[in-house]
């Protein structure tokens, strides 16, 4: 395709436990967000080096802390590395100090045209909101 040609594909549920990866494709190769993709610790790039299907490789790791024992005791997070978000809360933190409203990294605006995706998906799919979520 020509420049801005571009197709997405999304799956997701609410009820099911689906794969949780995420897979960025192009020409050249892809990057896959490995699972959980909410709060990801690793990815790989995928490079083609050759004829269809011939790639090469490269793993990336980022890996998290250690839980506090307060979480073990806990008996843990529902959602694998949830850790994770706490760099998002402590991006909120530094936000609230300095008087902001929002993040550089995920603005408002950014928040709302996500939700206006979702909420355009779910009536396309007849899908209502659950109560007390409106």
């Amino acid at each position: 395709g020509g420049q801005g040609a571009a197709v997405a594909s999304a799956s997701f549920g609410f009820l099911g436990e689906s794969v949780e990866e995420t897979s960025i494709t192009c020409e050249r190769g892809r990057i896959v967000i490995k699972n959980p993709s909410h709060c990801p610790t690793r990815l790989e790039v995928h490079r083609k080096t050759g004829e269809r299907g011939e790639f090469e490789v490269d793993g990336f790791e980022f890996p998290l802390p250690a839980d506090p024992p307060e979480v073990k005791e806990s008996g843990g997070y529902y959602y694998p590395n949830s850790l994770g978000l706490a760099y998002e809360a402590a991006a909120v933190a530094r936000c609230l100090e300095r008087g902001e409203t929002e993040t550089p990294q995920w603005t408002r605006g950014m928040a709302e045209a996500t939700v206006g995706v979702l909420e355009r998906y779910r009536e396309q799919i007849g899908m209502e909101t659950p109560a007390g979520m409106d």
